[in-house]
């Protein structure tokens, strides 16, 4: 049994939406005595209010004290105690029964301390094990205390684990714990991590199945174990070498950025770490430090991203930067993304800034950007601005576009019926969001009497309900709706413009997280989609997303599809750009 540590439960903070594309390795070979897992209940469940009659005599005795206590120091006091004593083979009985509810107030706080510090403690398995079965929604946290504390024995529950959705609920939190656990068994992790794993099933992107858990360690070492670290990956792949010393670097800027600059300064490729370690928690520390920077760096700072100069609009819009070496097109790109801040902030200054030096694409967005939010507050000041700028009042260029995005300014509009489909197009963009939320609500038969009227919009029309439906604007309708959407937009674009097209990404993603949750489904609408590339990349989708848990079924679809050696060359062309 293991000394209890003074460590708070659920220390560190993990958001669980991160982890969801995660998969475990070598998914075909599992030991025999891999854990079973009980199907999970819902982490909100609510304990109902029971009868003294209920309780058994044994918990009401240990109750008793904590009832009689009257003021609230004695309330905690005996809570405390009651935390202490509990067996931890009582604990699991404790946590479902709900003798203690869970509420956020002092005595219920320190009770689940107490007893989730002594459960892990002692019991980490058995404690993970419960909340995979009881309460998921906490497993997370849980694993990651056990990590931190016995992170042999967390990996190696990890490693025996056969469902893929329990792998991708812990393996992340764990790993960071272990992390700060074991500095030296993480490291030797994240290696095995990297080079174990096969390049995900439609890895378009380049990462690796078990990348969210090799690179939360990394995350975790760099500020805990950076020296460690640094010496470690100097023997690793370059891309995972380079991966580490971003996160090294920016941990040294976070704690002191004038000195972590001075230090980079010194090194041959100081600039390139500099660079690399760039992002948006260090935002701030870069704007306010800008004029400190050494020669030439602040010119490389601006040409890598339009972040900086978000962050001092008026200074970046006006700025002259022929005079510091930069091109006249990302000059056009760091003056837009400075407009568009001065915009939020005084929509009126659309005149001015259009006079800037922007290319027509920028101008056409800052136009629909301002209108659209004056328009929301004050409709008259929005056509005296558009008269002011010279811009035509027809519905089909930018001012009907502004208009269509603008927040409602009179009586909301609602969906109370499938057969107004039609009518939404002419709705402001609130009106169209709180439609699509009712969408959400709708039954099968409502969805297909939708679909119907679908069919019967014309072309131009369809094309913004399309948008609509498929969430490129505003909220997402069903899935259903979503892929209905998506497959009129793919049909009316083909496969010209491929690259350039900004929305094929977010079909993309739609059709990995359809492929997860319904394949069959997403299999039939795959199908249904005209032939091309874009195709080719939808069944790439569905079939990564189907095959990290049903490898068989995935490859059995793809198969009857005829498609494999189209996909390999697929895959080829990709990596070859």
């Amino acid at each position: 049994m293991k000394t209890t540590p003074q460590l708070p439960l659920l220390a560190v903070s993990f958001a669980l939406a991160a982890i969801g594309g995660w998969f475990a390795a070598g998914q075909g070979d599992q030991p025999a005595s891999a854990p079973e897992l009980a199907p999970a209940k819902s982490a909100d469940r609510k304990h109902p209010a029971r009868s003294a009659r209920e309780i058994p005599p044994e918990v009401a005795a240990r109750l008793a004290p904590l009832r009689a206590a009257k003021a609230t120091e004695e309330k905690l006091r005996a809570m405390t105690l009651l935390a202490q004593s509990l067996p931890v083979s009582d604990l699991a009985a404790w946590y479902e029964a709900g003798w203690i509810p869970r509420r956020e107030t002092v005595e219920s706080l320190q009770f689940y301390h107490i007893t989730g510090q002594r459960w892990v403690a002692e019991d980490g398995e058995g404690m993970l094990r419960f909340h995979f079965a009881k309460d998921r929604a906490r497993a997370a946290d849980v694993s990651q205390d056990w990590g931190r504390l016995d992170p042999t024995a967390a990996f190696k529950f990890l490693d025996a684990l056969k469902d893929p959705k329990d792998f991708a609920l812990i393996a992340g939190p764990l790993s960071w714990g272990a992390a700060y656990g074991d500095p030296r068994q993480a490291l030797a992790r994240v290696l095995r991590c990297q080079t174990a794993a096969e390049i995900r099933a439609g890895g378009e992107n380049g990462h690796l199945r078990n990348s969210g858990e090799s690179e939360g360690m990394i995350n975790v070492l760099a500020r805990s174990a950076p020296d460690l670290l640094k010496q470690e990956a100097a023997g690793w792949p370059e891309k995972l070498r380079r991966r580490a010393m971003d996160e090294i670097t920016r941990g040294l800027l976070a704690k002191d950025f004038a000195a972590g600059v001075a230090k980079l300064a010194g090194e041959a490729d100081g600039l390139e770490q500099f660079l690399g370690a760039t992002c948006w928690e260090l935002n701030e520390k870069y704007a306010a430090s800008v004029d400190k920077l050494p020669e030439g760096w602040l010119p490389a700072l601006l040409n890598k991203s339009n972040k900086l100069a978000e962050s001092d609009p008026d200074r970046w819009f006006a700025a002259d930067y022929a005079g510091m070496g930069i091109t006249e097109e990302k000059a056009r790109g760091l003056r837009a993304a400075a407009a568009r801040v001065l915009l939020y902030r005084s929509p009126e200054r659309l005149p001015e800034l259009l006079a800037a030096d922007l290319d027509q694409r920028s101008r056409d967005y800052l136009i629909v950007t301002s209108l659209r939010q004056l328009y929301g507050t004050d409709p008259a000041k929005a056509a005296e601005l558009r008269d002011q700028i010279g811009l035509s009042a027809d519905m089909d260029g930018l001012w009907g576009k502004a208009l269509a995005e603008a927040p409602s300014n009179g009586p909301p509009k609602y969906l109370d019926s499938p057969s107004q489909l039609g009518e939404i197009t002419s709705w402001s963009r609130d009106d169209k969001d709180r439609a699509v939320v009712k969408m959400q609500a709708w039954d099968e038969g409502q969805i297909q009497q939708s679909l119907k009227a679908f069919e019967t919009l014309p072309d131009g029309d369809r094309h913004s309900i399309a948008e609509m439906l498929s969430g490129l604007k505003g909220e997402p309708a069903p899935m259903p709706l979503r892929a209905e959407g998506i497959r009129y937009l793919i049909t009316e674009q083909g496969d010209t413009g491929l690259k350039e097209d900004r929305n094929f990404r977010y079909f993309c993603e739609f059709a990995g997280k359809w492929g997860g949750d319904e394949p069959a489904a997403a299999a039939r609408w795959v199908e249904s989609l005209p032939t091309g590339e874009k195709r080719l990349w939808m069944v790439k989708n569905v079939a990564a997303s189907w095959g990290s848990y049903n490898p068989q079924a995935a490859a059995k679809w793809v198969d009857s599809l005829g498609l494999k050696e189209q996909l390999q060359e697929l895959g080829k062309r990709k990596s070859e750009e």
